[in-house]
């Protein structure tokens, strides 16, 4: 099935927030700072552990990226519901 997902996320200090068509759909603590400085590369749609029996590779998204964003703020669940609400009235196609 060919759809158009929203998909945000946020990380802060002491915790990240993952939306998914402007609603809250995870969230989780930490003590380290993920928004700080990043050895290495960035690899979007791909997991981030290291599984024992595969590779990376094996969990990588099917999907096609339209547009990425960063910024340099936490951005509030009202801001993301309202970038949701935007973008998926942009283009007749998505949804």
């Amino acid at each position: 099935e060919e759809r158009w997902i929203h998909y945000a996320f946020c990380s802060g200090v002491n915790c990240s927030h993952l939306y998914e068509n402007g609603q809250l759909v995870a969230t989780t603590q930490h003590t380290s700072n993920p928004a700080g400085p990043v050895e290495g590369s960035i690899q979007l749609g791909r997991s981030l552990m290291d599984y024992p029996t595969s590779s990376r590779q094996d969990y990588a998204l099917a999907c096609a990226l339209d547009d990425l964003r960063i910024y340099n703020r936490i951005l509030q669940p009202g801001e993301v519901m309202a970038i949701f609400d935007y973008e998926s009235k942009q283009d007749p196609f998505r949804n």
